[in-house]
């Protein structure tokens, strides 16, 4: 492959300096730019005066290019283009220059004195936020005589602060450069930050719990509660989603439109570099044996995809797809009456396999093989037939560890007892089976063992078929349920006995047997 990756590192580095040299929106990976290839503005000029002498007319030309920024790149072949970079800051400048409203602070103003909160209710948890005020985390249990109240205060905020960020904002008046950017499903937002600290002290760090609030601007929002996550050790991050600020125009959501780099060749050069044409050749045939293997015509169907350039000066049509097929050999079962007259591919059942791993399996159900999962500030580890542990890692390898529960035959027996719904099914509906771990780490507000429900599931075939998915649930404070789901596990599942227990013994006997 002769592809220049120089080429295209090597344009993308000296647009990032040219944007960090403007005073709206530097560079960021978030914005789109495509690459277009086009003729130089001479031969453009050319072929409108061609087609003005043929109709007999008079000459009008305006260069496209005109007071763009030029830059020009050479690939690894040699081959030099000129690359004009888009003009993005314009119409951003213009809309500050006419801005003379209220500064963010104010624009919120309202939203922070009326006393208003928002709701966010989750399985176990619900959050209260009373904007400008405070973030409240609790839980309400009732029953006909009493009323119970577990709750903790992530963090506080007060009108005095409110008034000195306000004060700042207007004896710094804002730019573009200073507003914060955050990516919030696939959408590059501007947001406003306000820190509540002071909260309820926090059993691991024995510090008080504090959140950050980002307010970012959504037309049709009621200042609801978009997310709520615990970005480090009783540390919280709250994303609001609010009108309020799209009032102003640097929090306005940042356009995420592709935004066009023209590159036009120098001299007798190619209008598009040849390596990247041999490479969109390979990507396109590749792409086209994808489609032919997903219908299940692999490279003995007698399906021939070619691709070959039609001449070494037409750029335009360098990519055609040819598709053959070859006539192919009647198997026996495709014969009719010995006559040699194709019938018809025969018939094949659907079968399902799930590729297995007998080391893994054994060093599994051992509990030596352990399984991890979670990408937030907490990871769950599970060990079968022994533990399951929450815990975080920090960058100099320390580990903060939560023990949420160990395996004990006699509790899980009695569990099931006196939950018989948790019994496996028959095998012919059986997806799951369900095991019960006790003896964790002691609950600092339930005061009793952590203890967690482990579902193990079985990943049908697919395209994710061998990846491994791993989820923590607390619908009860400090009694959880972890949810494992593989593919190797379909054919375990299905070994498993009444108390959804798997033995080791049982299921490498069953295999030497097949």
């Amino acid at each position: 492959m002769k592809f220049s990756i120089p080429f295209f590192f090597h344009l993308i580095y000296v647009v990032v300096c040219f944007y960090d040299l403007k005073e709206f929106y530097p560079f960021d990976d978030t914005r789109l730019y495509k690459l277009t290839w086009e003729k130089p503005d001479i031969e453009l000029l050319a072929e409108v005066v061609e087609k003005t002498q043929d109709g007999g007319g008079t000459v009008s030309y305006a260069n496209p290019y005109e007071g763009l920024e030029s830059l020009k790149m050479k690939t690894a072949n040699g081959e030099e283009y000129l690359c004009y970079l888009p003009n993005e800051t314009e119409e951003k400048k213009d809309e500050m220059l006419e801005y003379t409203g209220p500064n963010p602070i104010q624009l919120m103003m309202p939203l922070m004195s009326l006393l208003t909160c928002s709701y966010k209710i989750e399985s176990y948890w619900t959050y209260e936020l009373c904007h400008g005020r405070h973030l409240r985390q609790y839980h309400e249990e009732r029953d006909a005589k009493k009323q119970k109240l577990q709750e903790y205060f992530l963090g506080y905020y007060d009108k005095d602060k409110l008034e000195a960020l306000d004060k700042q904002f207007e004896e710094n008046p804002l730019k573009a450069k200073d507003v914060p950017l955050r990516k919030i499903d696939s959408l590059t937002l501007p947001y406003l930050e306000i820190k509540m600290d002071g909260g309820t002290v926090c059993d691991l760090s024995g510090k008080p719990r504090s959140t950050k609030v980002i307010y970012v601007c959504h037309p049709p929002g009621k200042h609801e509660i978009y997310s709520i996550e615990e970005v480090s050790t009783c540390e919280y991050e709250v994303v609001v989603l609010t009108p309020s600020l799209c009032k102003h125009p640097l929090y306005k959501p940042v356009e995420s439109s592709e935004k066009k780099i023209t590159c036009t060749p120098i001299g007798e050069n190619p209008k598009r570099p040849v390596a990247l044409m041999e490479l969109e050749s390979e990507s396109l045939l590749l792409r086209h044996q994808n489609i032919l293997e997903s219908f299940g015509l692999g490279s003995d169907s007698g399906i021939q995809i070619e691709v070959r350039a039609l001449g070494p000066k037409d750029s335009e049509n360098l990519v055609t797809l040819l598709t053959t097929a070859k006539s192919r050999e009647p198997t026996e079962k495709q014969l009719e009456g010995g006559k040699g007259e194709v019938s018809g591919p025969p018939e094949i059942a659907p079968t399902v396999q799930y590729p297995v791993d007998e080391k893994l399996i054994e060093d599994f159900l051992k509990g030596d093989y352990c399984l991890y999962g979670g990408t937030g500030w907490w990871r769950y580890e599970f060990c079968y037939g022994k533990k399951v542990n929450q815990f975080h890692e920090e960058g100099d390898g320390t580990k903060t560890v939560i023990h949420l529960g160990s395996f004990n035959r006699e509790n899980h027996l009695k569990w099931l007892q006196d939950h018989t719904n948790k019994r496996p099914k028959p095998h012919s509906e059986r997806k799951q089976v369900s095991q019960y771990y006790t003896g964790g780490s002691v609950c600092d507000t339930t005061k009793k063992s952590r203890s967690v429900e482990v579902k193990l599931k079985c990943k049908e075939p697919g395209l994710t078929q061998n990846a491994i998915s791993l989820y923590l649930l607390e619908p009860h404070e400090c009694e959880y349920v972890l949810g494992v789901e593989a593919g190797f596990l379909c054919p375990l599942i299905q070994e498993a006995d009444e108390n959804g227990e798997i033995d080791l013994q049982n299921v490498l006997k069953k295999r030497v047997n097949l």
